[in-house]
């Protein structure tokens, strides 16, 4: 949905002058921060807010039509649902200009009928002339009987040819010993079985090929790897469970080191804006992972800093920062991913999930949540 947003060539299908266009979009997110994000309040929050940031006619207009009211709230918990939604309709119909707004994930609306109170509201904005909404859902519930009657596509019509074209250069590449042994029908077959099980998800062809790669160490053939293949949960989160679950072979040393990664990352994410500031591009990178989670580097550094009150820093640490990238892939079991870059040192590398859902199976997810009993760290482990 994202990329539909910002893409020229949508806005060139949506009008003739695309300087007489505005896109919106709000982006419905499970594990966000806020909760409102996940409610109708606050998809007519985050609409009105894009609408009136750099229009000062129009929020005058609004000032004008809805004074007594306005003067009255400081917070947007000062506002009713009704009020938004009646505010939000007068805006559109006074700007009298092409909008287009883009709403991610209603399946995701918390409250047993938020979904199909979203889909009210979000009616009511269609009729509204030269107002147009695009919004985005897993096939699930309602949802599909309701909005049947509307035009829309698949994800994996967008997406599929992508993904094939993926899937045939990583076999291409990885797989060039089982590829010499089958024949093109084979081939053609597994392309096509893979195509059909990613079924769109981009996100699930780059786990499975990665969860796939585990046929190399064992020299299977292709009929092999089909096999693999089909026994790969279609659901994001059976596939996290299975790629956590073959750590499980690697012995209770790799789910405590993946523990204790994730377990860094996670608090990372969560600390205060002037905190997070404080480091270098605000991300969380290889060296803060690699002395957050290695006692003797960073005794080491602290004692050299007593001794010679230098910065302390050991002539390979970007050394061990590059070997230490390779084995939190592996032990994370790809969940977390080291962003590479020839332009940075390997100290630089930013580190972070795989993907948002990744770190929902982590924090929402009640199996996943047990994956973190396994982080024995303690704050006098790290001091």
């Amino acid at each position: 949905m994202k990329m539909l947003a910002g893409s020229e060539r949508v806005r060139e299908h949506l009008g003739p002058s695309v300087t007489q266009l505005d896109v919106l979009s709000h982006f419905i997110w499970s594990s966000g921060p806020q909760p409102i994000q996940r409610t109708v309040k606050g998809i007519l929050c985050s609409l009105l807010y894009h609408l009136l940031v750099d229009d000062q006619a129009l929020r005058l207009e609004i000032y004008r039509k809805y004074c007594d009211n306005v003067i009255r709230k400081d917070e947007y918990s000062d506002w009713s649902e009704t009020e938004l939604v009646q505010v939000l309709l007068f805006a559109l119909k006074e700007r009298r200009r092409l909008t287009c707004m883009f709403i991610d994930g209603v399946d995701e609306i918390l409250g047993s009928d938020g979904q199909m109170h979203a889909l009210d509201v979000i009616e009511q904005i269609r009729r509204i002339p030269l107002s147009k909404v695009c919004v985005s859902s897993r096939p699930e519930g309602t949802l599909p009987a309701y909005l049947g009657h509307l035009p829309m596509f698949s994800i994996q019509n967008l997406t599929g040819r992508d993904i094939l074209n993926l899937t045939s250069a990583r076999l291409r590449t990885q797989f060039q010993a089982q590829l010499s042994q089958a024949s093109a029908l084979q081939v053609n077959k597994f392309l096509a079985k893979f195509c059909d099980m990613a079924d769109g998800v981009f996100l699930w062809a780059v786990l499975a090929l990665n969860s796939l790669r585990t046929g190399l160490e064992l020299r299977e053939t292709l009929s092999d790897l089909h096999y693999r293949l089909l026994i790969l949960p279609g659901d994001l989160k059976k596939l996290y469970k299975a790629m956590w679950a073959r750590l499980s072979d690697d012995a209770g040393l790799y789910q405590r080191d993946a523990a204790v990664y994730f377990g860094l990352v996670l608090e990372s994410q969560f600390v205060s804006d002037s905190a997070r500031d404080s480091m270098e591009g605000g991300s969380f990178e290889t060296l803060h992972l690699l002395l957050g989670s290695d006692r003797p580097l960073r005794e080491e550094i602290l004692s050299t800093m007593s001794e010679s009150q230098s910065r302390g820093i050991p002539d390979n640490l970007d050394g061990r920062c590059g070997l230490f990238a390779t084995r939190l892939e592996a032990r994370c079991s790809g969940m977390l991913v080291v962003q590479r870059s020839s332009d940075w040192p390997a100290n630089g590398w930013r580190v972070d999930f795989i993907h948002r859902t990744a770190k929902e199976y982590l924090t929402t997810d009640g199996e996943g949540r047990e994956l973190l009993l396994h982080d024995e760290f303690t704050t006098e482990n790290f001091l």
